[in-house]
């Protein structure tokens, strides 16, 4: 299976973290889950209540991941 995730729906994002996902209002619509290793978050194109057009992940931010060694 590929993964894409910009341009993916909201509901993909549900397939793929589940219960870890979590949404919000803020900024017109965004989401962020918590990993064993740091945050994720980022927007969506719209509120996380609508069905057409379905929200679609915008923006990803990756928040408390240690920085790779050279």
């Amino acid at each position: 299976m590929s993964r894409r995730y910009l341009g993916d729906t909201l509901a993909r994002a549900r397939v793929l973290y589940g219960d870890a996902l979590t949404t919000s209002f803020a900024q017109g619509g965004s989401w962020s889950v918590t990993t064993s290793t740091g945050r994720l978050a980022g927007l969506l194109t719209g509120e996380v209540d609508q069905t057409s057009p379905r929200p679609r992940i915008v923006d990803i931010t990756a928040v408390g991941y240690p920085a790779a060694s050279p």
